[in-house]
Formats: structure tokens, sequence, C-alpha cells
């Protein structure tokens, strides 16, 4: 094991201890980086990736150094790192399911393809046969990473909230902290996504005949969403937890 793929180790157990004590689901990153897959590391701007064949993940090296100060401290700093590192492993998990031949799983994937087979992109467009698995894993990856970007984002501004309110300086920062107008800004952003309703995105062809990733418009596939919610992220992030962020005051409504 090389030197980054030892402090990754490292620092995602630390992240893993800690996303117990705070509530928020590990298991998915537990069986995907500790258990089922090896990690790999870009180091410059190519695409985290999910190779499902060989049982690899590629993430951008700058992630360690994120995961290693990844604390709901008030300091919004590494909620995109977290989000994208379950985005990955919801990829990885997907892969693992089919080619273990979950039968469950199998089912509603199948179910799932059908249901996108008529799905739009949000230029009008059909999705094709051809962009339908992709379609499936895109919106259970996307909606994952999104609840617990939101989640987590949002909770740093309520840690710092919590300071301003009780007339107190954060600890954990050195100089003097106070939230923005586009502090605010950006919790009626995070809102905005933990009620959003679609999810994924595939390729189609353009025409010009290039094939180009767009976002779909068709509301996520329920089944799928329930089973990300219930095995992916335990029930730990679902509507209820999402509304503690939604219904809040902050930023306005």
């Amino acid at each position: 094991m090389g030197m980054f793929q030892t402090l990754f180790r490292t620092k995602l157990q630390d992240l893993i201890s800690y996303g117990k004590k705070i509530g928020i689901p590990v298991k998915v990153l537990q069986s995907t980086y500790l258990k089922n897959y090896s990690v790999e590391f870009t180091f410059g701007d190519d695409d985290p990736s999910v190779d499902t064949a060989k049982n690899v993940v590629t993430l951008p090296a700058q992630i360690i150094a994120k995961l290693a100060s990844a604390k709901l401290d008030g300091i919004v700093k590494e909620a995109r790192a977290v989000g994208l590192l379950y985005h990955e492993a919801v990829h990885a998990f997907v892969g693992n399911k089919l080619n273990s031949g979950d039968i469950a799983f199998a089912v509603l994937h199948k179910q799932a393809k059908a249901y996108y087979s008529t799905g739009k992109f949000i230029d009008g467009k059909t999705i094709p046969e051809e962009g339908l698995d992709s379609a499936v894993t895109e919106a259970m990856a996307q909606y994952v990473h999104r609840r617990i970007f939101s989640w987590w984002f949002a909770h740093e501004l309520l840690t710092q909230f919590a300071y301003e309110m009780m007339g107190v300086p954060n600890p954990n920062h050195s100089a003097t902290l106070k939230l923005t107008g586009r502090d605010l800004s950006d919790f009626n952003l995070v809102k905005t996504i933990l009620s959003q309703k679609n999810f994924g995105n595939s390729y189609h062809s353009t025409v010009k005949g290039e094939q180009k990733n767009m976002q779909i418009a068709t509301p996520m596939h329920q089944g799928l969403r329930d089973y990300c919610d219930r095995e992916i992220l335990e029930g730990k992030i679902n509507d209820v937890a999402a509304r503690f962020v939604t219904d809040s005051p902050i930023g306005g409504n």
C-alpha cells in the first residue's frame, strides 16, 4: 500500500469514527473503501471515477487534506469533499450489488431502468436506451451526494449561527468569524437541494453527433429513493432530517 493510500485510509477511518458520533451513515464508506475496492489517486484535472470491473475507485489527491479537517466546527470547508466521497462510494456500491447477483437489487434496477426509459432530459429529449444504466446509477449517486453535502454544509452554518446567537467567538477559528449574506444565500440553496425531486444525469447525442452529459428532469424513481434512504443513508438523512434544515429560519424562505 502506497503512502497516499495509507494516509487516505487513516483519515477515512477518522471520518467514519466521527460520523458514527454525529449520526451520519458510514456503512457505504466502510464497505467501499475499506473492504470491496482499492483506491487510487489523480493529481491533475481528471474526474473521479469508479471501475466496477477492477474494483478500483480513483479520487483526487486533494481529498485527503479535506478529510483531515472533517469536523462540524462552523467552518465551511470540507462539505464538497465529503459529498464526493459518498458519490463515488454509491457508484461502487451499485457495481458491487449488480456483480454479486443481488436479486432484490437487480429487480429494483430493472424497474428503475424501465421507468427512466420514458424519462426526459432538461432539454426535453428522451433518455436513450444506452443511457439508462447511467441514469439509474447517477440518480442514486447524486441523491446521496446532495443529501450528505447539504446536511454537512447546513450543520456547519448552524454551528456558527449558534456561536453568534450566544455572542461568543467560535473557538475553532483563530479570526473573528461572522456569517455573511453569501452564507445565508448558500443556506437557502441547500434548502432548495434538500427539497429537490429530480436527480441524475446521462449522455445523449447532440445535433452534431457529440455525446453530451445532461441533467435529467424526470423526478427520481421512488423505489430507488426509498432504497437509498434505507440501505445507503441508513434512515439517517431522510425527509424528516431534511426538514430540520428546510424549516430553519436561517436564510429566510
